[in-house]
């Protein structure tokens, strides 16, 4: 049976324990930094399907876009995390997050049209981008 050594593991584990440290501080910022980036996605994707100010059905008021936000970051356990989506109410008191539900799934008298999906899918590269700049700042 082949008998297998390793030399430098101590140096490779302290290597590593640094750089969770590093990641300890700079995940906010990295959160931040997608959650600004995600949150233009939502707005272009929403104007691109045409529920922003003129709109196609003329009934946009604008709301759903101006209420898009990125929470705050939160630690959970060993997870980071941030969410971005519509926050409060529009004037006639209902969810603004209800609505983009709606409008992104359809009903069973109105097709969805999936615009949350092009939003993540054209923020995905500029996301990483972001949280790399940051990653790399000192």
């Amino acid at each position: 049976m082949a008998r297998m050594e390793f030399t430098g593991t101590e140096v490779v584990l302290q290597e590593m324990f640094r750089e969770s440290e590093r990641f300890e501080k700079k995940a906010p910022a990295m959160l931040e930094a997608a959650g600004r980036v995600m949150t233009k996605a939502w707005n272009d994707a929403i104007a691109g399907a045409g529920h922003a100010p003129p709109g196609r059905s003329g009934r946009a008021t604008g709301a759903l876009g101006s209420s898009v936000e990125a929470s705050r970051p939160k630690k959970a356990g060993e997870t980071y995390s941030t969410t971005v989506y519509p926050r409060g109410r529009d004037r006639r008191g209902t969810r603004l997050a209800e609505i983009a539900f709606v409008l992104h799934y359809g009903t069973s008298h109105r097709n969805g049209d999936y615009f949350v999906d092009s939003a993540e899918d054209q923020a995905e590269a500029p996301v990483q981008e972001a949280m790399a700049r940051v990653w790399e700042q000192d």
